[in-house]
């Protein structure tokens, strides 16, 4: 199995956006942030990563990394992390979804907030 899953891994793609008015290419993800989330808006998609907590997964259930990526340049911005359940983003990309295990409650982050917070991180792991 683990065969087939490195060979899998060679041939993987990334996500990635041609600009057509200026003709350009950007990659979006990437190894270290294989999984991208596109809603309906145009500026913004949700990046997904769990590649840091690998280790952390094979003993204590799933964790990942959430990242704002622009789609115009590719940037990235770190919102969550050590989350353990999916965050989605609002049809618009405006807001960001996530549930807290610690207290179980619900949150919601615009991205307004993001740009002056640090990562919400989990403190148990």
């Amino acid at each position: 199995m683990q065969k087939v899953r490195a060979d899998e891994a060679k041939r993987r793609n990334f996500r990635a956006v041609i600009h057509l008015a200026d003709k350009r290419f950007t990659q979006l993800a990437s190894p270290d942030m294989p999984d991208l989330r596109v809603g309906d808006g145009d500026a913004r998609a949700l990046g997904v990563s769990d590649v840091p907590c690998r280790q952390l997964i094979s003993w204590d259930g799933s964790y990942d990394d959430v990242y704002l990526v622009s789609l115009a340049d590719g940037s990235r911005q770190q919102i969550l992390e050590k989350a353990n359940f999916p965050a989605s983003m609002s049809p618009a990309g405006n807001y960001v979804l996530y549930f807290e295990e610690q207290d179980d409650n619900w949150y919601v982050g615009s991205r307004e907030r993001w740009a002056e917070d640090q990562p919400r991180r989990r403190s148990s792991a």
